[in-house]
């Protein structure tokens, strides 16, 4: 019977940490009409800092495996180039049309201030030749549990066509290390997956 009860136990403990691991969220919204054909080329911009700890390479970590998940399935992908001046850090398409709060603390008083306006966006896929543009913004709060210690996160990414108009948005809510590179390579995983799926019922140029 010990043995028994034993096991019921260890079975039961495996099935709540399966659950726990299972219950991230992703969601996508897409509007195929506002998009004329399948993009060949993807420009990654910025994406808002909402990080609660200091973590400062977690957002330049996240768009590194966006991008390379989209090159996987065959788009060409380009980062948007930030100004490398120490006192800005605006992106270089067209000075102060776009701001990037990449690797700036949440406290930072212009951090609810970022605004991609329509005519920013289409100057940036004009300068990369990009005919499809994304941004949007981490958010994270680290919580322990007894010894053990994992991020709340919540990543939201929109989607815009050249024309700057928002054509689709997708979140994805969950818990982990995010500062774990197997973390992160699973949830850009999920979100360039789920967009190319998208992508792929739109026909070629």
């Amino acid at each position: 019977m010990k043995i028994m009860r034993n096991s019921f136990l260890i079975i039961s403990t495996l099935v709540i940490m399966i659950q726990l691991l299972s219950c991230a969220s992703f969601e996508i919204q897409f509007q195929p009409q506002a998009m004329k054909s399948r993009p060949k080329k993807i420009l990654i911009g910025t994406f808002e800092n909402r990080i609660v700890e200091h973590k400062p390479f977690i957002i330049k970590d996240f768009k590194d495996a966006l991008r390379f998940e989209f090159l996987k399935r065959g788009y060409d992908v380009e980062l948007l180039a930030v100004d490398g001046s120490k006192n800005t850090d605006n992106i270089t398409c067209e000075e102060n049309s776009i701001e990037s709060y990449d690797a700036k603390e949440p406290q930072n008083s212009k951090i609810n201030q970022l605004a991609v306006t329509k005519e920013a966006i289409q100057q940036c896929c004009k300068k990369y030749s990009s005919d499809m543009f994304i941004n949007g913004s981490i958010s994270i709060m680290e919580t322990s549990e007894l010894t053990d210690s994992k991020d709340s996160a919540l990543i939201s990414v929109a989607i815009y066509n050249n024309s700057g108009e928002r054509v689709g948005e997708a979140y994805y809510a969950g818990s982990g290390r995010m500062d774990d590179a197997k973390t992160i390579k699973k949830i850009s995983e999920r979100f360039a997956g789920n967009i190319h799926s998208k992508l792929l019922k739109l026909r070629q140029k």
